[in-house]
């Protein structure tokens, strides 16, 4: 399980907190990650959903930065 910190370019961090899965469509298809985040290149023109203890949508044009933690389940 991940936690997810987002900065954003206006200085500005969410945090999701149990990041379960990524959305993010491109034309007419849409891709979901649940498992191997590091893959993920942000692109500027796609909208990205991240789900976990809440939802958040933004574009990837606002993005700086992800950040992923790992936590440790007990």
């Amino acid at each position: 399980m991940y936690n997810l910190t987002i900065y954003l370019k206006r200085n500005e961090e969410i945090i999701i907190r149990d990041l379960k899965e990524l959305t993010f469509r491109n034309g007419n298809s849409s891709k979901t990650i649940t498992t191997d985040f590091s893959s993920l290149v942000i692109n500027d023109l796609l909208t990205y959903n991240f789900k976990g203890s809440k939802q958040v949508s933004i574009i990837g044009s606002e993005i700086s930065y992800l950040e992923l933690t790992e936590v440790q389940s007990d």
